[in-house]
């Protein structure tokens, strides 16, 4: 197999793990009911995996491909139900995702140094941190003239940074196998 492929491969399904290993010990398997919001920690982690292995391996014409594809695929998952309000809401949070991994990769190309698994805390600040100003301007568009919501904000930023630590720990976590797996 080729390196990159097998690169890319390994990054995608170290991170997603990664990840749902954190919302099992958070949550328990509640992150796999559809119907709650838990779930968005599952599809986060995934899109997060592949959005971040993209912008690691890829050039810019793949990195905008595969946000158009996520967008689509949000299109076909709304589908009836499509309403402009939680499309508006998916474009600005994966927009926030994207960015948060954008500003990571360039963490990790300016300080690496920093030791594995402490330099993936970087990436759920970001994310959070990205989620929350998501939060706000989607709260400012269509909640113009009420009361902000703060829980609102919490439980977003609470939910990306969750995300954002598992695909940080699942990418350091390639790092160190990666010498294993490429024998």
């Amino acid at each position: 197999m080729n390196t990159q492929i097998k690169n890319m491969v390994f990054t995608i399904l170290l991170g997603f793990l990664m990840c749902i290993a954190i919302g099992l010990i958070l949550y328990g398997t509640d992150i796999f009911m559809i119907h709650l919001t838990l779930f968005g920690i599952v599809l986060g982690g995934f899109f997060g995996a592949v959005i971040f292995t993209v912008f690691k391996y890829r050039q810019m014409r793949d990195k905008i491909l595969v946000l158009i594809v996520i967008l689509l695929i949000d299109i076909i998952a709304l589908g009836q139900s499509f309403i402009v309000k939680i499309f508006i809401r998916d474009v600005l949070i994966l927009a926030a995702w994207a960015l948060s991994i954008y500003c990571y990769l360039l963490f990790l190309n300016k300080y690496n140094t920093f030791p594995l698994f402490i330099r993936s805390l970087a990436l759920p600040l970001l994310y959070g941190i990205f989620t929350v100003i998501a939060t706000l301007i989607l709260s400012l568009i269509f909640n113009a003239g009420t009361e902000l919501s703060i829980r609102a904000l919490y439980l977003n930023g609470r939910s990306a940074a969750i995300i954002g630590l598992g695909l940080g720990l699942g990418f350091d976590l390639y790092e160190v196998l990666k010498k294993y797996i490429a024998k």
